[in-house]
């Protein structure tokens, strides 16, 4: 028993002391991974952290990421974009990819810089068919020349040589090379520059910003070389491990490694990173690093490719919002949930947007075509991106902003025409092969419910079935052999201000359109009745300002049905002003038929405004013309309108001249504008408690002010709403005079 206990003990003590063994992969001696690393061990062993340290001289970042996989090594030294390369499986690492590669910190700026000798060269195309050093085999900057000279199309057209830093140097001041790259200007290297016996060629800006469109890491770089701006793509040389590494041991390096930052040592033109956790290409973080970063309530980035994820989850939500869309149409909520819309705020809430897709189904079908052509980009974008990744060509629609490819989608999809620039992935060929479908398609259907509901709303507004949309009109209910001649007046030519009618009746519209010929822009029609409360929605009546209600049949008993349509729509009125639906209007404006006269106080109690009995006054008109010759033909030359003398009627406003005047003042002041005062009405837009209190404090028994022959009649004064009713020759003589009082 002691033996094993011993020999457990044996193993835990080989055990922590195997984790706290730190394995530094660099790189050769004379670059600048190896001089950082001994700043990162000299960091390390001042802040008295219990690690064996070793620092392990490799070929580069290349080298560094094969030692991590193999063990020989727990952490490294690398270019983020080799990373990069190796979690995905891509370029040098397509044989396999590594999974258990993981982030810990970034340092600096690594600058991409070809050197050249030749004085005629000063731009990277001018390399063709030139003997240019690319790099090592297996260095992480021989993969970023590869990329940069794949941008630009030379690589296929330069003689490539292989070779390391120094020995590449040697070769380019022996003229047996062209160029060569480096990520770094030592004093040999400026001293050449400065004696105008080599000089950087730049890599433009738009290489760079391509680059870094597909590839997020690749970053721009602008530094001085004797006072010379140079313009080059950096890369950044980042912290990395293993998963299986101990968490508190990477979250201790950390720690250390952050607090003690500015004390690591970089290369003379490299430039830090703007904070040490950023440029991560990586899409892990090693879980000491997120245990130090939860502590500490730093915030950083994930790692920059994830951005193009967020088009895939983009894509997927405007995908389920369209088909909820879709089904919220398609389903009436109103029926299916009908017994619990009550209760439940949820279904009401689904009812209101099923009522909003319907009311607004034009909008509907275009916002389903745009979501449709949003989502095709971003898939597009998505797959494309991953195309140009994986097979290290640098894609169009990278290159490409959202909006510029959003156009080129609705130009491809209505038109055809792709510019030369179409997706290279499948997966966007099949999708941008739908596309025209859904342009072309999508503008038919749009087009075809246009005219479908345009054919529909004919036939169903030739039926009187259709609900009207217009407001401010005349409601005429009913119809008898007089409303043809009730409409030709109020739309008679010589008035200026008209309201459109609409027709509530259950008659044959066609017959009465064949007959009258209605003007179809001023006059609708309504199959109903004023009694029912739906065929008064048709009708509009939270819009409308009158309504004028008819006798049918012209018999005493129809003044039943003519107050119970009146009751109808006084009381729906209130109703609708209670919730909001006639709001800023005032009371509708109802004008009753009437044909025995001992129901006119019956009509009054019913609230109407105005009452018209015919019968009285066809018997007046031949009285008149019996025991007084002439006033028929008076009678009938100012009720009727024609190029003569018509009665009008204004109501008194507080800024009038005509306010608070007396009858024989206003008669004098109209005189002047060819306009013959008749009468004064003083319950316009009053109700009947207002009514009283004015005839009693002026002493009137009679709310109708004509050829007043009383003093009180003769004293009163007009007020607010009063209205005048007067003889002109034209309605626009009343406005002219209007606006000069």
């Amino acid at each position: 028993m002691k033996i094993l206990l011993t020999i457990f003990f044996c193993c835990l003590l080989y055990l922590d002391a195997h984790s706290k063994e730190l394995k530094i992969a660099t790189a050769n001696g004379d670059g600048g991974y190896f001089t950082l690393a001994k700043s990162i061990k000299n960091i390390l062993l001042d802040s008295k952290l219990d690690v064996n340290i070793s620092l392990i001289k490799t070929d580069g970042s290349v080298d560094n990421i094969k030692r991590l996989e193999d063990g020989s090594v727990n952490f490294a030294i690398v270019q983020n974009d080799v990373a990069f390369f190796a979690e995905n499986g891509l370029n040098l690492f397509s044989n396999h990819k590594i999974d258990d590669l993981r982030y810990v910190i970034s340092f600096y700026k690594e600058p991409v810089f070809f050197v050249t000798n030749r004085k005629d060269i000063y731009d990277l195309e001018q390399l063709m068919h030139k003997r240019v050093n690319i790099g090592k085999i297996g260095s992480g900057t021989r993969n970023s020349v590869l990329m940069i000279l794949k941008e630009i199309g030379i690589l296929d057209s330069i003689i490539p040589v292989t070779k390391g830093i120094k020995e590449s140097l040697l070769m380019l001041k022996e003229n047996k090379i062209e160029a060569t790259v480096v990520n770094h200007l030592d004093q040999d290297i400026l001293n050449a520059i400065k004696q105008g016996k080599m000089h950087v060629v730049p890599i433009k800006k738009r290489i760079v910003q391509a680059l870094h469109n597909t590839y997020p890491f690749y970053t721009n770089f602008e530094t001085k070389i004797f006072d010379e701006s140079i313009n080059t793509l950096s890369t950044t040389a980042i912290f990395v491990t293993r998963d299986d590494v101990s968490p508190l041991l990477v979250e201790q390096i950390v720690s250390k490694l952050y607090k003690d930052y500015n004390h690591l040592i970089f290369t003379v033109d490299s430039q830090n990173t703007k904070t040490p956790f950023s440029n991560n290409s990586l899409h892990f973080y090693h879980e000491g690093v997120k245990n130090f970063i939860d502590k500490n309530n730093i915030k950083i980035k994930e790692a920059v490719i994830d951005i193009y994820l967020l088009y895939i989850i983009l894509s997927l939500f405007l995908v389920i919002v369209f088909l909820l869309t879709i089904v919220i149409l398609v389903l009436n909520f109103s029926h299916i949930f009908h017994r619990y819309s009550s209760s439940h705020k949820l279904v009401e809430w689904i009812k209101k947007i099923y009522e909003f897709l319907v009311r607004y189904k034009y909008l509907f079908l275009l916002f389903i075509i745009i979501i449709i052509y949003i989502t095709f980009v971003l898939l597009i974008k998505y797959f494309e991106h991953k195309w140009a990744i994986e097979n290290e060509i640098l894609s169009q629609f990278d290159n490409f902003s959202f909006y510029e490819s959003l156009r080129w989608l609705f130009v491809f999809g209505s038109s055809g025409y792709s510019g030369n620039f179409f997706p290279n992935s499948e997966a966007g060929k099949i999708i941008a092969s739908f596309v025209p479908l859904i342009g072309i398609g999508g503008i038919i259907a749009l087009v075809g419910l246009v005219v479908y509901d345009k054919l529909k709303s004919f036939i169903l507004e030739g039926k009187g079935m259709q609900a009207q949309k217009i407001k401010d009109h005349i409601i005429l209910c009913g119809w008898n052999q007089n409303s043809h001649f009730i409409i030709k007046n109020l739309l008679h030519k010589n008035l200026t201000t008209k309201k459109q009618i609409v027709i509530l009746a259950d008659i044959d519209y066609n017959q009465i359109i064949k007959q009258y010929n209605f003007d179809p822009m001023m006059v609708f029609f309504v199959k109903g009745k004023a009694t029912k409360r739906e065929d008064l929605l048709k009708a509009n009546l939270p819009q409308a300002d009158i309504a004028i209600v008819i006798s049918e049949d012209g018999t005493v008993e129809s003044d039943a049905n003519t107050i119970l349509q009146v009751l109808t729509i006084e009381k729906y009125c209130l109703e609708l002003e209670d919730e909001g639906k006639r709001k800023n209007r005032a009371n509708i404006y109802t004008i009753a038929e009437i044909i025995d006269p001992q129901n006119e106080q019956i009509a009054i109690d019913a609230s109407v405004d105005q009452i018209i009995s015919l019968g009285n006054i066809e018997a007046k008109i031949f009285t008149q013309a019996v025991q007084n010759p002439g006033v028929a033909r008076f009678l009938n030359e100012i009720m009727t309108y024609n190029d003569e003398n018509d009665i009008y009627s204004f109501p008194i406003r507080e800024d009038h001249k005509l306010f608070n005047k007396t009858y024989d003042e206003i008669l004098t002041m109209l005189r002047k504008y060819n306009i013959l005062l008749l009468s004064i009405n003083i319950e316009n837009k009053k109700n009947k408690k207002q009514i009283a209190q004015i005839l009693k404090q002026n002493g009137l028994n009679k709310t109708i002010i004509t050829n007043p022959f009383s003093d009180n009649e003769k004293n009163y004064r007009v007020q607010k709403d009063d209205l005048i009713i007067v003889l002109a020759q034209y309605e626009k003589n009343i406005i002219k005079m209007l606006k000069e009082i």
